[in-house]
């Protein structure tokens, strides 16, 4: 943590929320306790984009009134999180300081104080909710003016688990700390463990900063081997993918990066016993890291020569350098799963729960950008509209489940036909649309008929292999971004004006939007075989 966040440590109990003081002079700094004035709700447009974005969020998100630091809005995981009802909350008595445990309520409120119009913060507080539980939580804050008016726009993210794995490692290194002093008299041995121990709060508060688990795991690599970091010769990280075991990582070269678990292989071996595991003549350690209770990767440490005598030379050091190293390995699970969480959390947020394609939130996002860059660097961009012909008459007559089974086919069937570049979205209930960066009109047209052709000769399998078959057609539209089209709207209207016509005209072929919406012939000459 910097410089400029400070956790309040106070243990009291809660107190009841304080009313709201009298108006301060204009010259007076917007804060919680010299806020007066009338508070006013934002204004119902604002309200509103707040509400959209913030409602469903998984994190607890809220607006203040600047001028007298109550709430204005809260959402769903804001109410879930504090046990209090949204209207006790914006009811006009309640400040985010409200929430803070005892005597840590002083400093909290001197925190908010201290933020000028514009800034924006991050405090670390201990609150309780209506029920009396106590936890830590980290607080980000930014004052704004919406018509003339101060707000202070906010979240609040539980950070107990980090907060607790933090006095862990904490207590684990302390102890290790005091069995090296207790077994290792000489002072050289004393220094060498001691300066690895004091290196771990910063290598685990990096590897928590990680964005992803390419981050992670290179972070993890740079802190573990050289002059600057745990001073380890050398390191490697496998992780279990089914029965296999892959090489995330090395530091040395490595001939098999590879290991079929079954195998009698020593790190199949020792992944498959889950015990860690230390070979003093070659100054090897590994590792197993865990996730829910399996053996879900290895980390592979070898020690320099000075490490080694060490450890030739007292046990208790040896084994206080394993625990060391078991220590950074039990924080690495924890920051990985908490990571993996936050990358499913976010990947389900944009794509649709049955096909797995971009939902269509995320594909007007996604249209907009390559809208924008199409333009910049003056380059081509294709839309094209897939709907299913009389999807409803299958539902009807084969019932929704076939339906969800003729979807889920059509959406592996598009992502076998497109590109790696190509964006693929579940677009309406029956329709798909994919967005072909670097295409023309031509080359997108010529690939609609390519895959209207193959659709029509691909029966749905109902049952698998020699079971019953639906035949399936499609409409598609296609249109491309014309010269100075800044509007990603306007490419997605003509694409849908296109498989409109397609539709009206007969079903089960393509239509391109040009100078006005054209039928393209049922059989373009596409030689498939």
């Amino acid at each position: 943590m910097d410089g400029r966040k400070k956790t309040v440590k106070a243990r009291a109990k809660p107190h009841a929320a304080p009313a709201a003081k009298a108006a301060p002079s204009e010259d007076a700094k917007l804060s919680p306790d010299s806020m007066g004035g009338v508070r006013a709700p934002l204004s119902s447009e604002d309200a509103e984009f707040y509400r959209k974005l913030f409602h469903d969020s998984a994190d607890a998100h809220f607006v203040l009134d600047g001028r007298t630091g109550t709430f204005c809005l809260v959402n769903r995981r804001f109410v879930e999180t504090t046990g209090y009802s949204e209207e006790e909350l914006v009811a006009g008595n309640f400040r985010p300081t409200s929430l803070v445990y005892g005597k840590g309520r002083e400093m909290a409120e001197e925190q908010i104080r201290g933020l000028k119009e514009g800034a924006s913060g991050i405090f670390e507080w201990i609150c309780a909710d209506r029920n009396g539980r106590v936890w830590d939580v980290e607080v980000s804050v930014q004052r704004f003016r919406s018509k003339g008016r101060p707000y202070v726009l906010g979240q609040i993210r539980d950070i107990g688990p980090r907060k607790e794995l933090e006095r862990r490692l904490k207590r684990e290194v302390e102890l290790q700390r005091k069995k090296t002093i207790e077994a290792a008299k000489a002072g050289v041995r004393v220094f060498q463990l001691t300066e690895k121990i004091k290196r771990i709060p910063e290598l685990v508060r990096r590897l928590a900063a990680a964005s992803d688990e390419a981050a992670l795991f290179d972070g993890l690599k740079e802190g573990l081997v050289g002059p600057e970091s745990m001073g380890y010769a050398e390191a490697a990280l496998y992780l279990v993918d089914g029965r296999q075991l892959l090489c995330q990582f090395a530091t040395r070269e490595m001939p098999i990066k590879r290991f079929h678990l079954d195998k009698n292989h020593k790190l199949a071996r020792i992944a498959r016993c889950g015990e860690r595991y230390y070979d003093g003549s070659a100054g090897e350690l590994v590792v197993p890291l865990r996730r829910s209770g399996e053996v879900a990767g290895l980390l592979q440490i070898f020690f320099d020569e000075e490490d080694r005598l060490l450890f030739g030379e007292n046990d208790t050091v040896r084994s206080g350098q394993e625990n060391l190293v078991e220590a950074l390995a039990l924080a690495l699970e924890s920051i990985w799963g908490k990571l993996r969480l936050e990358t499913a959390s976010r990947d389900q947020a944009k794509s649709d729960s049955l096909t797995g394609l971009a939902n269509r939130r995320y594909f007007r996002g996604r249209l907009l950008e390559e809208t924008k860059r199409a333009l910049r660097y003056q380059r081509d961009l294709s839309l094209i509209l897939i709907g299913l012909d009389r999807f409803r008459e299958i539902n009807e007559v084969w019932g929704h489940g076939v339906g969800d089974r003729v979807l889920v086919f059509m959406a592996g069937y598009l992502g076998r036909e497109f590109r790696e570049i190509d964006i693929l979205s579940r677009y309406g209930s029956d329709e798909f649309a994919v967005l072909l960066p670097e295409t023309g009109l031509e080359e997108a047209k010529k690939k609609s008929e390519d895959l209207r052709y193959k659709v029509e000769r691909t029966p749905v399998p109902l049952d698998g292999e020699g079971g019953e078959k639906i035949d399936l057609t499609v409409s598609v539209g296609v249109a491309t971004r014309t010269e100075g089209m800044t509007d990603p709207d306007e490419l997605l209207k003509h694409c849908e004006e296109a498989l409109y016509t397609a539709k009206r005209e007969g079903r089960n072929q393509v239509s391109s939007f040009e100078d006005k919406p054209r039928i393209l012939p049922k059989r373009i000459a596409t030689q498939l075989e």
